[in-house]
């Protein structure tokens, strides 16, 4: 199902091609939609191609591998769309790019925004909390990597390190809430965001110990590029403490299969980087 994405999400915000031909046609300009296509082509392009390499993480398949047979497939257009818009949304800020890669960015999300403004009521209050959760995250990183930069002391840089993971995980509530919209079994809602919440933050760690050498050549500073420049010997430390916050979360699931399977994906995250140090 997943190995689809570029056609799920096409046809999701297709709609917008329709809105652009009729307002084309009242400013006048007919050809307008060939020439937007073309911008559009190549924003959509760029991030197909980063899911495809890795280089952008699908927070849709975490939560598609641990739901499996309930998730409700025809929900999966929308989780696929917030993965672009907040893929989208970490180009424009962590990313350097020039203005017309900018200005196809901004384009395609435009295109995203309009098709969840008619989607239904529900899925619309996902995407406009998810909206306003990503700009707190996005001020929460920042504001830790400063506070990392200008620490002294080993342990509260540790502490600083690990809260930044905590506040990066919050970008994949916005995901589980979509399939929990048809599970109302699922006794307790909280805790199953909050254990994937706690597979986030080491799936971001090991994300970003993957990503080293293509955040060095961008500039992009990380708990990992700051410690190894600074106290290296810390970057096992917290290692370590990101994953047992990380088990513990889980483990407070009580609802299975969705514990073990995430679980599972822990430990699958832990044998990525099990040479590293």
């Amino acid at each position: 199902m997943l190995e689809d994405i570029e056609n799920i999400y096409e046809e999701f915000v297709n709609i917008d091609k329709k809105y652009i031909k009729e307002e084309s046609k009242i400013i006048g300009i007919p050809e307008l939609p060939e020439v937007i296509d073309s911008i559009s082509c190549m924003s959509s392009q760029l991030l197909h191609n980063k899911f495809k390499t890795g280089r952008k993480d699908l927070r849709t398949r975490h939560v598609y591998d641990v739901f499996k047979e309930k998730y409700p497939v025809e929900l999966l257009p929308y989780s696929i769309a917030l993965d672009y818009a907040t893929a989208i949304g970490d180009e424009i800020t962590d990313e350097k790019m020039n203005k017309y890669e900018s200005a196809a960015h901004i384009f395609e999300l435009g295109k995203i925004v309009r098709a969840f403004g008619i989607a239904p009521e529900n899925i619309q209050n996902i995407f406009n909390e998810h909206i306003t959760v990503l700009q707190l995250v996005q001020s929460g990183e920042k504001y830790t990597i400063q506070l990392l930069l200008q620490e002294e002391d080993k342990d509260n840089m540790l502490d600083i390190g690990l809260k930044n993971y905590r506040t990066r995980s919050y970008d994949i509530i916005g995901f589980v809430e979509i399939p929990l919209i048809k599970n109302p079994n699922i006794r307790d809602k909280d805790k199953i965001k909050r254990a994937f919440q706690g597979f986030r933050k080491f799936n971001l760690f090991v994300k970003d110990i993957n990503d080293v050498i293509h955040d060095k050549q961008h500039e992009t500073h990380t708990p990992i590029i700051i410690l190894e420049q600074r106290e290296p010997e810390l970057i096992p430390k917290l290692a370590s403490e990101v994953y047992k916050e990380a088990k513990r979360d889980i483990n407070r699931l009580d609802e299975e299969p969705y514990r073990q399977r995430l679980y599972n994906k822990l430990k699958e995250e832990k044998d990525k980087i099990a040479d590293s140090f």
